[in-house]
C-alpha cells in the first residue's frame, strides 16, 4: 500500500518539478523544432515550404489548363503532367471510340475515356527547357481502368528525343509495358496516393535543355483486337526517383511524416513525465530514509 500511495504522490507532484513542469510551452517547442530539425520536416508555416509556390502534392494549371506543374518537395526538381487534352490520342475526336468527361478524381476538367479502339496510340510531348537541367527524368502514363477492361494487358512504350531519333527507330526499340496481368517490376502499373495508377513508358536524360521536344509513346497497333475501358488523366514528366505524391501503400509522403512528428513527439512527452516521476521517486526515498 506505501508503494502504491508513493506512486500516487509522484503522479500527482511531478508536474511541480522546476525545470520539468509539463506546461513549459518554450521547452517543448524547442524539443519539437529539434526534432523535427533532425527528420528535416518543414512544418505547415515553414517560410521554406513554399520558396518555390508549391511542392508535388499542390499542383498548379498552365497552358490553359492543358498541364500541371509542381516541384518535387525533397529536391526542387520540375515536375509536369500534360493533360489527357494536351496529348495526341488517335481517334480522340471521334465519340465512338474515345469520351471527354468530368472526372472527380482528376486535377484537370476533363479526362480521355477509352470506349473501344483496335489502333491505340497516345503521344505526350513536351519541351526539354522546361524541365529541370542536368536531371533524369521518368514519363508515366497515369491512369485508371474500368472493372470490364479489355485487350489491354500488354502494350508497347518508348520515349525519344524527336530531333535525334525517328518515329520508326523509336517503334523498333519500345517496351513492353502490361496494363495488367504479370511481368517485370519495371513494366507494371503502380498505385499511386491520389487514387490512380502510373505505368512507367520511358525515362531520359535532359542535360542543358536544349535537346528540342521529348516525346512519350505508348501504343498497341500489332494486335488489332478491340480494346476499352481505359481512362486517361495524362502523361507525367518528373525527376527518377521523386514520389510525386506516390505511395506503395496508398498514404501520402506528408501524411506519413505527419503521422511519424506526432508519434515522436508524444513519446518525448511521456519521457519527460516519466524523468518528472523518477526524479520524485528519488527525492522521496530520500526524504523517507532521512525520516528513518
Amino acid at each position: 500500500m506505501e508503494k502504491i500511495q508513493r506512486w500516487r504522490d509522484a503522479f500527482a507532484e511531478s508536474g511541480k518539478i522546476v525545470g520539468h513542469h509539463l506546461q513549459n510551452y518554450k521547452l517543448h517547442q524547442k524539443v519539437v523544432d529539434n526534432l523535427m530539425s533532425s527528420l528535416h520536416i518543414k512544418s505547415d508555416d515553414d517560410d521554406d515550404a513554399g520558396d518555390r509556390g508549391m511542392d508535388a502534392e499542390s499542383p498548379i494549371l498552365i497552358d490553359e489548363g492543358k498541364m500541371s506543374f509542381s516541384r518535387d518537395k525533397k529536391t526542387g526538381k520540375k515536375c509536369f503532367m500534360i493533360a489527357a487534352r494536351g496529348l495526341d490520342i488517335e481517334w480522340s475526336n471521334t465519340p465512338d471510340y474515345w469520351e471527354w468527361l468530368p472526372h472527380s478524381d482528376s486535377r484537370f476538367g476533363e479526362v480521355a475515356k477509352l470506349k473501344w479502339v483496335c489502333w491505340l496510340d497516345i503521344r505526350g510531348k513536351i519541351e526539354t527547357r522546361r524541365l529541370s537541367k542536368r536531371t533524369k527524368y521518368v514519363a508515366y502514363l497515369v491512369f485508371k481502368l474500368e472493372d470490364k477492361f479489355h485487350g489491354l494487358e500488354t502494350v508497347n512504350a518508348v520515349v525519344r528525343f524527336v530531333d535525334s531519333m525517328s518515329v520508326k527507330e523509336a517503334e523498333q526499340r519500345a517496351s513492353v509495358v502490361h496494363f495488367a496481368g504479370q511481368g517485370s517490376r519495371e513494366t507494371l502499373p503502380f498505385k499511386r496516393a491520389d487514387g490512380w495508377m502510373e505505368l512507367k513508358m520511358g525515362d531520359f536524360f535532359n542535360d542543358a535543355g536544349e535537346d528540342g521536344d521529348v516525346d512519350a509513346r505508348l501504343m498497341e497497333t500489332q494486335r488489332l483486337e478491340a480494346k476499352g475501358g481505359l481512362i486517361i488523366q495524362g502523361v507525367e514528366f518528373r525527376p527518377e526517383g521523386s514520389r510525386s505524391g506516390v505511395s506503395r501503400s496508398g498514404v501520402p509522403p506528408r501524411m506519413k511524416k505527419r503521422r511519424i512528428l506526432l508519434l515522436l513527439c508524444l513519446i518525448v512527452l511521456v519521457l519527460f513525465a516519466l524523468i518528472q516521476v523518477l526524479l520524485y521517486m528519488a527525492l522521496l526515498d530520500e526524504r523517507i530514509n532521512r525520516e528513518n
